[in-house]
């Protein structure tokens, strides 16, 4: 799919991986909760057993961050900074639109192999590291503005559409699920019981926002032919059979700064992170009594 400027927001998210987040929740584990996690036939998986399991792949990596998160935790308690609900809430939201909605949300939970409640904490300890970092390099209109000059292009969105398909090896099954959207049945519905495109079948063939680059062979021509909630006749491919369905428009965007200050302002915050964190990270470390035993 095409990027659009407030995908930038995800880049740094992901910072405290999954793996370490259960490991901090196995540290913690509730005393009262049983030993045995699972039993499979006659074996057994215990709490310790899941845990050695996690630290034997990447252990450095995950112990690492856990540090990291600790650090960042204290420098923020240290300076007086705070991350209150709401601004993983808002955070969170921004996320939903920069990405096209919940469905594709979703989507990206899944492909990232992460939780809400994951993608959460690691809004909530990149929120601390970006109040950190402005709290040393404060920034003004006329920076916010100088970033925007220079990075025009990246507040430049071409016109998107929001794309489901139907993807069938036969022209019979395609002329099949054509009859069942002309008598009316919901796009998303026939798409999940004819299609047989495994990334996209079983969420109503969905597959998002694309711009005319974003080339699906059998279905980006065909759907930048197509008008709002309108789908295609059963086209043929090298692949197969495609029904193409638009499910919305957003028109080609070239904002001026005072539509999108607030954007732009974000977007600059997040360069300054990317340039600033691993040197406030490190900066930390060297200024803390860190003790590893492994």
């Amino acid at each position: 799919m095409s990027k659009k400027p407030g995908i930038a927001i995800l880049a740094t998210l992901l910072t405290v991986s999954v793996v370490a987040n259960i490991f901090l929740g196995y540290m913690w584990w509730d005393a009262s909760q049983p030993n045995v996690l699972a039993v499979v036939n006659e074996d057994t998986i215990t709490t310790d057993f899941l845990v050695e399991r996690i630290l034997s792949r990447n252990k450095e990596t995950q112990l690492n961050a856990i540090i990291e998160e600790i650090l960042v935790e204290q420098e923020a308690k240290a300076v007086g900074v705070t991350v209150l609900e709401n601004d993983v809430t808002k955070r969170l939201q921004e996320i939903k639109e920069a990405l096209g909605g919940d469905d594709l949300y979703l989507r990206f939970l899944t492909d990232a192999n992460v939780s809400e409640a994951d993608l959460k904490d690691s809004i909530r300890h990149n929120l601390y590291i970006e109040k950190i970092i402005l709290n040393q390099v404060p920034i003004d209109e006329t920076a916010i503005v100088t970033y925007y000059e220079s990075n025009k292009d990246l507040f430049q969105t071409p016109e998107l559409r929001l794309v489901r398909h139907i993807f069938t090896i036969s022209e019979a099954d395609a002329k099949k699920a054509y009859a069942e959207l002309a008598r009316g049945e919901d796009f998303g519905s026939v798409a999940e019981r004819y299609s047989v495109d495994p990334g996209t079948n079983q969420e109503g063939g969905l597959i998002g926002y694309m711009s005319i680059e974003d080339q699906w062979v059998g279905v980006t021509d065909v759907a930048f032919q197509l008008a709002k909630g309108t789908y295609s006749q059963p086209i043929k491919s090298d692949y197969g059979w495609h029904v193409v369905y638009v499910e919305d428009i957003r028109e080609e965007s070239n904002p001026e700064f005072s539509e999108i200050k607030d954007q732009v302002e974000q977007a600059y915050v997040d360069y300054l992170v990317s340039v600033y964190s691993e040197e406030m990270l490190q900066a930390l470390k060297t200024n803390s009594n860190i003790k590893i035993n492994i």
